[in-house]
This record gives structure tokens, sequence and C-alpha cells, in this order.
């Protein structure tokens, strides 16, 4: 099967791009022919690994990072549409709303089916009203709209819901495990992961943490992620007077290291679409915390069983008093990371994979 996706950019670490590179070369890896398109300039090095077998095809117009103007938008439409009738393919993907609402306009009438995929939650769009009525527009344009779970689904609109297909993220089993009580160490770590963006919310953690650290010297704070928010972070940080104990080392090349050598798990997003970086920590036998409202994180975490959900309703003081339920139990975080790490399973990749293909092949008889 001829299969063209596109996405914006692989030019930023983000979650979709890393799910993006994973599963175009696992498909290419699996005998499908596979291109992909990006906004990207020629002769730019995706920043994560791409398959031999997918070919590249770099569009090139405007700016990657920033948000899309109007008149880029408008430019990138035909640069698609001859992409897409260039390469023939049986199916079309377009990962997230920034590619998959051009792709529906561009493909208008050209008769092969394109599957919006979707990474984030309608939270999302609560205050970018032109994107959401994009999106409402792209919903009749579409032939099938993947969400990372049946909750995120039930939150968009009827016309989404009856194209609507559920496929999670995949989760690569891990293969070195944290040891959440922490023998013999002296100095144990919170971890949290992520970009340093509004919605993430780690100035909540960076709150509830300093509620706690007084009552628990030895256990420190570390953010692992960069962002327009770094500033901030770091100026609120000093304010509680906790440099010693919150560390923000920015992105890392070593991500699983920071995993097997934390001891406990922290999610302080308001929303999510699937949580990544939860469910690479619980694989990894992290218990984890997170809120009990946010969408892609507790439908992973498993209450009082792989980690704790708290109630939003006061989220500074309700995080800490969950941070300090599990700093005190170390049988509590072991038992609770064991248990994630079985719940995982469920995302191996190879499962994942082949939900994709069962879709994209019940979407080539669409043509």
């Amino acid at each position: 099967m001829k299969l063209f996706f596109a996405i914006k950019t692989l030019q930023v670490k983000g979650g979709a791009e890393r799910v993006f590179a994973d599963l175009v070369s696992a498909l290419a890896d699996r005998g499908h022919d596979v291109v992909i398109a990006t906004f990207d300039h020629a002769g730019e090095r995706s920043v994560y690994p791409l398959g031999d077998g997918v070919k590249k095809v770099f569009l090139g117009i405007g700016e990657v990072v920033e948000k899309t103007g109007i008149g880029t938008f408008f430019m990138r439409l035909p640069m698609l549409r001859k992409c897409v009738r260039i390469e023939e393919p049986d199916v079309v993907v377009g990962f997230t709303h920034a590619m998959y609402v051009p792709l529906s306009l561009a493909m208008v009438g050209l008769k092969i089916p394109l599957l919006a995929s979707e990474h984030i939650v309608p939270a999302y769009y609560e205050h970018r009203r032109i994107e959401f009525l994009l999106l409402r527009i792209s919903a009749y344009l579409v032939d099938r709209f993947s969400v990372l779970s049946h909750q995120i689904g039930d939150l968009y609109p009827s016309a989404i819901q009856s194209k609507l297909v559920v496929i999670p993220n995949s989760v690569a089993p891990a293969k070195a495990f944290a040891n959440p009580k922490g023998e013999g160490k002296k100095t144990k770590v919170i971890l949290n992961v992520g970009r340093l963006v509004d919605f993430k919310d780690q100035q909540t953690l960076i709150s509830a943490f300093s509620l706690i650290a007084a009552d628990h010297p030895n256990w420190n704070l570390r953010i692992i992620g960069d962002g327009e928010l770094r500033d901030d972070l770091e100026q609120q940080v000093v304010s509680k007077g906790l440099q010693n104990r919150i560390c923000l080392p920015g992105n890392s090349d070593e991500i699983i290291n920071e995993y097997v050598n934390a001891h406990l798990f922290v999610v302080s997003s308001i929303y999510e679409g699937f949580g990544l970086v939860t469910a690479e920590a619980a694989s990894h036998q992290l218990p984890v915390i997170g809120f009990s409202d946010c969408p892609g994180t507790n439908e992973l975490i498993e209450h009082d069983v792989t980690g704790l959900l708290v109630n939003p309703d006061n989220r500074v003081t309700n995080l800490a008093a969950g941070l300090h339920e599990l700093i005190d139990n170390d049988e509590l975080r072991l038992r609770m990371g064991i248990a994630g790490k079985k719940k995982m399973v469920g995302y191996a990749p190879e499962n994942v994979y082949e939900q994709w293909e069962a879709v994209l092949y019940s979407m080539r008889k669409l043509a």
C-alpha cells in the first residue's frame, strides 16, 4: 500500500513528532511504500530518526516553528495538492490540525481518502476560535478522524464523532527500569518531562513541591524540557528559594536515564492528547501522579493502582498532598511502579501498528 503522511515540521521535539517518525518508519519496515511531506526546507534533518525506506518531500514554505499566517496558509494549499497528485497514494494521513486542515482543503475533488490524525484535545482550541472553525470545516472533508482515546473522542462535535477511530500511541517496551524505593540513595528524584508551556502547568508542580520540600529534604525535583516559560519558571524557583532543590536542565538526549534514575513521576498538565511521557514513565516502572480531570492522563493512570489521580479543585494543595503520600510510602511506590509497567504492555508498538494498518486498509476501499 502506498501511504502519504504529512506533518508541519520535524524540526521540533514533541510527542506528535516522535510518534510520527516512529510510525512512518515502522510502516516502511512492514513493507509499505511510505512518503512523508513537511514544510521544512530541503536538507533540514529530522530531530527524530527516520527509517531508510521513508521517502522525504520538503515543501519549504514559510516558517515552521512560528504560528502560520493566513498568506502562508493559502500559499501551501496548491503545493500540497500538487504533491499528493504526483505521488498518487492509496491513503493520505495528516498529522495534527496544522497539516490535516490544509490537506483537507487542498485535496478537494482528488478522490483519495484522507485521515486526520489529532493529537490534542478540544480544550486546546478554547481560545483559538479560528483554528477550531477550520477544524470543524475540515471534519466534513476528511474520511476518517483518529484520536488517541475514547474519552477524548467523546469531547469532539458530532460531525467528527461520526468518522472517529481510536488509535493510541505506542509505547516501546522498556529495557531498563527505575527502582521507586530508591534503597541506598541519599537523594531521591521527582521527575517531570515536557515542554515548558502553559498547559503543561509546571508552575503548579513547583508550587506544590515548595509546600513539601522542607518536610522531605532528601527529595529533589527535575523538570526536563524547554519552552517559552523557562525564564518564568526559573524565576519562580528563585522566589521559592529552591535553586538547590529544583533543576531545569533543558531537553535531554538521555531521557531513558532520567526515567531510570527517578523515583516518582508527576504529570502536571491541564490536558494531554495521550500523555506519551506518562506512558513511558510507567513503562520504566515509575509510579505516576496526575490530575483526575486531565484527558490523556486519567486513562493511563489507574488510581491507587499505577499511581494517583488527584482532585483538581485546588491544584497546588492537592498535588502536594499526593506527593507527600507517595514520598512517605516506599512500598506503595514500588507496587504502583510494577503495576504501571504491566499495564503499558497493552500499548506495545506491534499492537498499535496493526491497528494503524487495519484502519488504512479499510480506508483504501473508500477510494
